[in-house]
């Protein structure tokens, strides 16, 4: 039986205690697999699929949001770039929201 990138994240996330922005981030990265590909199994996944996937995101991004392909990270002139924390504290194992229902699949 194939496993879909879907419920592989939906298991991990129920098995950690994970804070509500990270929930939220793998979601999102759920939504952009379905919306690109969802239909390789992971066992199948190549380096190409996985480059070719996060090449779609980003070029999604730039046109999207005029290469902001990260809106949440903050970038002053001439300082890298860096993310600041979110959710701490939030969730645990017991309360996960299933990304089913966060990308509006079943």
């Amino acid at each position: 039986m194939s496993t879909t990138l879907q419920s592989a994240v939906e298991s991990y996330a129920r098995a950690r205690n994970l804070s509500r922005g990270t929930r939220n981030e793998y979601a999102a990265t759920v939504k952009k697999w379905i919306t690109w590909n969802h239909a390789i199994p992971i066992e199948q996944l190549s380096r190409k699929d996985i480059r070719e996937f996060l090449d779609w995101v980003h070029e999604k991004a730039i046109v999207e949001e005029g290469n902001k392909s990260r809106p949440h990270v903050k970038q002053s002139s001439g300082e890298p770039a860096s993310s600041s924390i979110v959710g701490v504290g939030a969730g645990s194992a017991g309360n996960f929201a299933p990304l089913s229902s966060a990308t509006g699949t079943a």
